[in-house]
């Protein structure tokens, strides 16, 4: 009998959809536990998606009889619930196999059963056999004996417990006599036998993505506080369990429901880990169990345990599952079916990690799935869910692809979480001018979570306030290394593009040079790390003002100062793409998934949710009110959940910045449209910015309307480069399709010559009509709690009608010379003599500080409006 929802009937649908899952014969069951066993290893780059190119390292081939699949081992947190949930492995013969559950509820009940598996026939999809496949990029896959089996478990719907797990396999015809205490019994011969021990139940959770969901513990500032509170007995209830690591993951080309690949992982208690020695700076195999895993999943996994606590929900044991890898797409990720349902996609990634890093998972229940990734498709298409294209189609496509593919662990509706981080400041590899679309993007494009039809149960953190501190710095070893070159004089100086030297990276008592490897120049004013020689700071470096964090970025505040994670000075994983503050990012996730959870339980309870239990998630923008000279932002009291609104002290109106130039100055420094790499445009941040029309600049309403500025570079006949600027989603003019094309090229990592073989006859040399007229402003409180004043009085915006109004929603990063993607928009900043201060945006809720969701509103008669399906017009 087929159980509704079971794992039986999850994997049916799953080989139903695949073109590549089915059985030779009628009469066999087909459920999707298609075994492609011990897939190879993938390096892969971390700054590149999936190629033909990457390394496939054969997995062994092992022929034990009897194997249970990646993920159970001794210490597994299964998901507890009203639906039993399964158990699975292989086999190398069809006889018999029973499973036997034995031990202690979390209510201190006996528990004891035995129940039978389904025993099937290995169908081999892959085409591969054990020397060759029928397509060379597959490589060789080894293969495993030729039978899966899957036990479906009682349900479990209380936490915790300590239960053993023994599999038996028995012969089909065989008996064997043994003496029990009523006499002699027959009894079937058993030919194979695994057991796991302290098993317990709880919620587990799936972490994926990309690099900074792989971004180990080790490199996060605060790794050895937290190493040290779990050593000393806290979050004793969190075990972890790693699949795949930075650089390196499981592909296939089909799916793998069930591995033995990194079968000598296991899952480990942090109470154990965290006694384990950190390692040293000797890479990933040098690192502890507790020190190589996501510290995001891990932060996450810690902040849930004292958010449930402080909203009064029971404590259960937390497993964490880490399936993620450094420099892929979201559409790796993704089922061949979720891929049918979007356009504009790259065409540089195939369902091959999800195949290997996801489906050996769907059938292993969880309460719910975090995401952390986007910077590898930051140079595609961002897209809109309401017309299935790109980046906003995909997220939605994956969140939704997943629920129903993966096993339930309780009846109903579903109401199993799933979180999503937004990129920090810095994560865009290049393509800084589609920061503000992806963010929105990855809110499937309704610029927030909650009560989003596109992503049902999702709750998510806005992180764009937390890129590094100090980012782009190599670790400390790195100058020290750069005296030797200086010492050699294999430095030599360097012009910038005004003419003027660049200060470099060797000084140490000498005089300033620019090293040729450009990596390791950074902290050149010894701003970040103490000069090595003399111990001191240098002596241009602004003034540490720890009393402007956050009051919940304050415990953080000594080893974001030393700049040292780990112990290590500047110890960071390739610079400001991964920002080390992972702490105050698990901690988001986790109260917003702790608020929801809350609501769960509040339903359930037959009780009505007070609306005055916390914020949903950060402010999110719900209408304006505006006229010549004023302008009042209204933002949704619901989602606030009884907070208000808390201004910070961001320098709005930038005079420490570079936006002292005058406006109409003749040298148009600033506008987005000037051909000389040197004078694109620097004024733009992650503050509050408000477009007014001028006559002088050419700005109009259907300027002020364009959403994302996109720029087309092209070598000119010098051979210098010469960079145009266009509005990718509104009027003006657009390069030609093929010089288009040929920049697309550029960003998905091709060679620079075959672009400039479709640029050939290319881009014509045309000044841009349209100029925008964006103009920073300060908040200011207003009278109502949930609403803000903007001020218009700047020399700027004195006396003019605003026609839209943006926050957190960079448009002109991306090109040389361009910053935009940042809350500390300060020319001292920038060039490296002070810190970006974490938390330093202007808006946030008053008590759990998330920060405001972006967006972007043109204003009209008076009101707000947002791109669909987004709505702020009240």
């Amino acid at each position: 009998m087929m159980v509704k929802g079971s794992v039986e009937e999850k994997g049916r649908r799953a080989s139903s959809r695949s073109s590549s899952l089915g059985s030779s014969t009628g009469a066999m069951l087909v459920w999707g536990m298609v075994a492609t066993a011990a897939f190879p290893h993938v390096n892969v780059d971390a700054a590149s998606p999936l190629t033909e190119d990457v390394t496939f390292k054969p997995a062994p081939v092992p022929t034990p009889p009897l194997m249970l699949s990646a993920g159970f081992t001794n210490d597994t947190i299964l998901q507890r619930g009203d639906v039993g949930v399964a158990v699975y492995g292989f086999s190398n013969t069809s006889d018999p196999i029973t499973v036997t559950v034995t031990g202690f509820s979390g209510l201190n009940a006996h528990v004891d059963y035995t129940v039978t598996a389904v025993v099937t026939k290995w169908v081999n999809t892959s085409g591969c056999n054990a020397t060759k496949c029928v397509n060379p990029k597959d490589r060789a896959l080894g293969v495993h004996g030729g039978f899966v089996w899957r036990a479906t478990l009682q349900p479990q719907p209380t936490a915790a417990g300590m239960f053993s797990i023994r599999v038996d396999r028995t012969e089909a015809s065989g008996t064997s006599t043994v003496q029990s205490g009523s006499g002699t019994v027959t009894a079937a011969a058993v030919t194979a036998s695994i057991e796991i021990i302290r098993v317990t139940y709880g919620d587990v959770y799936f972490c994926s993505g990309q690099s900074n969901m792989a971004l180990e513990l080790y490199y996060s500032f605060s790794a050895n506080s937290i190493k040290a509170e779990m050593a000393a007995g806290k979050y004793s209830e969190i075990r972890t369990f790693q699949f795949g690591f930075m650089n390196g993951g499981i592909y296939s080309p089909a799916p793998q429901w069930v591995t033995t690949v990194d079968s000598t992982n296991v899952w480990q208690p942090v109470i154990n880990s965290s006694q384990l020695p950190s390692g040293g700076a000797g890479g990933w195999s040098s690192h502890s169990p507790l020190a190589r895993f996501s510290a995001t999943c891990m932060y996450f996994g810690v902040e849930l345990v004292d958010a449930r606590a402080a909203m009064g929900l029971e404590s259960v044991p937390i497993g964490l599952i880490q399936s993620a890898i450094g420099g892929t797409q979201i559409e790796s990720w993704m089922s061949n079916e979720s891929r049918t349902q979007c356009t504009e996609l790259s065409k540089n990634a195939d369902s091959g990690l999800y195949h290997g890093m996801v489906a050996p998972f769907v059938n292993y229940s969880v309460a719910g799935w975090l995401w952390y990734q986007g910077e590898n498709n930051c140079g595609g298409v961002m897209g809109n869910v309401i017309d299935h294209t790109g980046y906003g189609c995909s997220m939605s496509a994956l969140v939704h692809g997943w629920r129903e593919v993966w096993a339930p662990a309780a009846t109903g509706a579903d109401e199993r979480l799933f979180g999503i981080t937004t990129l920090a400041a810095g994560g865009s590899e290049g393509a800084g001018q589609h920061m503000a679309g992806m963010r929105w993007s990855q809110t499937s494009n309704f610029g927030r979570w909650t009560d989003n039809p596109a992503l049902p149960n999702t709750f998510g953190a806005q992180v764009y306030d937390l890129g590094d501190p100090w980012s782009g710095l190599g670790d400390g070893n790195q100058r020290v290394m750069n005296k030797t070159a200086c010492d050699a004089g294999t430095c030599a100086p360097a012009l910038n593009d005004e003419g003027k030297e660049i200060l470099g990276c060797c000084w140490f008592g000498k005089a300033w040079s620019n090293c040729t490897n450009s990596k390791v120049c950074a902290d050149g004013y010894n701003c970040s790390l103490p000069e090595p020689e003399s111990g001191q700071y240098g002596s241009t470096c602004l003034k540490w003002n720890a009393s402007d964090l956050l009051s919940l970025m304050a415990p953080l505040e000594t080893v974001v100062r030393s700049n040292d994670p780990s112990g290590t000075p500047g110890n960071n994983f390739m610079g400001g793409i991964h920002p080390r503050l992972k702490r105050p990012v698990g901690r988001r996730l986790a109260y917003a998934a702790a608020r929801m959870l809350k609501q769960q339980a509040q339903r359930k309870a037959g009780k009505a949710d007070a609306g005055t239990d916390g914020a949903l998630t950060g402010p999110t923008i719900a209408g304006c009110t505006a006229d010549t000279g004023s302008l009042e932002l209204l933002f949704n009291a619901t989602l606030l959940g009884g907070e208000g609104l808390l201004l910070r002290p961001f320098d709005a109106n930038e005079t420490g910045g570079w936006y002292n130039n005058p406006y109409n100055d003749s040298a148009d420094s600033y506008h987005p449209y000037h051909r000389a790499p040197a004078l694109l445009p620097t004024e733009d941040s992650l503050g509050t910015m408000v477009c007014i029309a001028d006559a002088s600049v050419g700005g109009n309403a259907s300027t002020c309307a364009c959403q994302s500025w996109q720029y087309i570079g092209h070598n000119n006949s010098q051979n210098q480069l010469e960079c145009f600027w266009y509005c990718e989603d509104g009027p003006g003019w657009k390069p030609p399709p093929k010089s288009a094309a040929a920049e697309m090229l550029r960003r998905e990592g091709q060679e620079a010559a075959e672009a400039e073989d479709v640029l050939q006859g290319g881009i014509a040399v045309v000044a841009n009509p349209f100029k925008v007229q964006w103009a920073p402003a300060p908040l200011r409180t207003a009278a109502s709690g949930t609403s803000v004043m903007v001020d218009l009085t700047g020399p700027r915006l004195r006396g003019k009608t605003p026609l839209a109004v943006r926050l957190a929603w960079p448009l002109l990063g991306g090109a040389s010379g361009v910053v935009a993607d940042t809350c500390c928009p300060t020319r001292s900043i920038q060039d490296g003599h002070g810190i970006c201060l974490p938390g330093n945006c202007p808006l946030y809720s008053t008590v759990s500080e998330l920060p405001a969701n972006p967006f972007f509103a043109v204003i009209d008669s008076g009101k707000c409006r947002c791109a669909a399906p987004q709505q702020c017009s009240e």
